[in-house]
């Protein structure tokens, strides 16, 4: 049978560690492709300090993003010193060049960005020269992650640069896919509703993943929690996840609920295990464990009330945070930042979690109230939780309106919502 289309998915990363969330979608997004009939390959621009890494370096991402995408992965060198805006189009010229080298030699059909600027890549290629359509998929405000890591001004000349690219890569691609309603609606109050279509796709889980309990024993690294009341975080150490916050957060929870317990699933143990002696938690109340992802997914019942807080509401209002989903499936109900994409809301509608700012002087009294209330009614919101991820947070639920994208067709709304799906103004 032949196949629909062949993608090749552009990205502005090595995509070499297991368990990042841009890597999560990667390749979420690649199977996705596959299960829909498409022949799928990876092109990975590497930033220059991901050259400089080495041939040990590249040798393992590739191999490792190969193997969980199952498709071939390239990797293409950028040039250094790319946050001046003259190098950056320099870079993306030269990007631009193998891109055009590699879809013709896999006779693709579609050039598909993950992230504006992956896409802009793909938009340089002279239309004369390309065949491809080009889908950008938004992962976040490029801008605005730019400005909260490097501390710049909306004046900042590499900000301003941003802003151009995102203005333009939303008018020139054929399908903008953005992660969040959120994300949507900031873009159009930002550069107005100029893109020809976009659809509303959100990070999600994949069920046929994920084994039944049965099947699934409990990771052998994790402590025993019995009769304790387990607030757990997975994820990284990086400051916009707040994690010095969250420790402190824990000790004044423990400190009203003796009988709680913090278990932290992330690969950064050395800081955790910091913050929580800063915080005065002590060992025999916190543990941090490091687990690769499917060991992750089966220890998450081991959790009854996750953590997902950020900082940050302008990048993080239009985000699109995987774990939340993973929390879901696994039944855990969360607490979460009111800025986190479009699920504060839904959490609190649907009664999956609660959101709160981190910063409020009565979190940690909510906080408290709200693990009491999980744990005294732990399977119906074990039901609840998992249920609504599995109808709809699932890659399942996604797949038909991705492989449409990727045909060319208009993208049909998977669950029936007509907001899903947006024909711009402009087309």
């Amino acid at each position: 049978m032949k196949a629909p289309g062949r993608v090749l998915f552009l990205a502005t990363s090595a995509n070499a560690e297991h368990g990042r969330g841009g890597r999560r979608r990667v390749v979420d997004v690649a199977r996705q492709a596959q299960l829909s009939g498409f022949e799928a390959g990876l092109l990975c621009f590497l930033p220059f300090s991901q050259v400089l890494r080495g041939p040990r370096f590249w040798r393992r991402g590739k191999a490792s993003l190969s193997e969980e995408a199952r498709a071939p992965v390239r990797y293409f060198p950028m040039l250094p010193l790319t946050r001046l805006p003259l190098l950056s189009r320099l870079n993306s010229q030269w990007c631009a060049l193998a891109t055009w080298l590699v879809g013709r030699r896999a006779h693709a059909t579609v050039f598909y960005g993950h992230g504006m600027l992956a896409a802009d890549i793909a938009l340089r290629v002279p239309g004369w020269l390309r065949k491809q359509r080009v889908v950008a998929d938004f992962h976040g405000v490029g801008s605005a992650e730019y400005a909260y890591f490097n501390h710049a001004s909306s004046a900042d000349r590499f900000v301003k640069y941003l802003e151009e690219r995102e203005g333009y890569t939303l008018r020139a691609a054929d399908q903008v896919i953005f992660v969040s309603e959120n994300m949507r609606l900031f873009f159009e109050q930002r550069y107005g509703a100029v893109w020809r279509t976009s659809a509303v796709i959100p990070c999600a889980v994949n069920l046929d993943e994920l084994k039944a309990p049965e099947t699934a024993p409990r990771p052998a690294e994790l402590p025993e929690t019995n009769q304790r009341l387990v607030l757990g975080y997975v994820g990284s150490a990086v400051a916009y996840q707040l994690p010095e916050l969250m420790c402190t957060l824990f000790s004044e929870v423990h400190r009203r609920l003796p009988q709680a317990f913090f278990l932290i699933l992330s690969r950064q143990k050395e800081a955790f295990e910091g913050y929580l002696h800063a915080a005065g938690v002590d060992t025999t109340d916190a543990a941090v464990v490091s687990l690769d992802h499917a060991e992750v997914m089966r220890a998450l019942p081991a959790i009854d009330v996750g953590l997902l807080l950020r900082d940050d509401p302008v990048m993080s209002s239009t985000s699109s945070p995987v774990k939340f989903a993973e929390y879901l499936v696994s039944g855990v109900p969360v607490v979460l930042s009111p800025w986190a994409g479009d699920f504060s809301a839904l959490a609190e509608w649907e009664k999956l979690g609660i959101a709160l700012d981190p910063h409020s002087p009565d979190c940690a009294e909510r906080v408290t109230a709200f693990l009491q209330e999980v744990c005294a009614n732990r399977q119906d919101y074990a039901r609840r939780c998992s249920g609504y991820a599995r109808a709809r947070l699932s890659w399942e639920s996604y797949r038909g309106t991705l492989a449409a994208i990727l045909a060319g067709r208009p993208a049909d709304t998977p669950l029936g919502d007509k907001d899903c799906v947006e024909e711009s103004h402009a087309a």
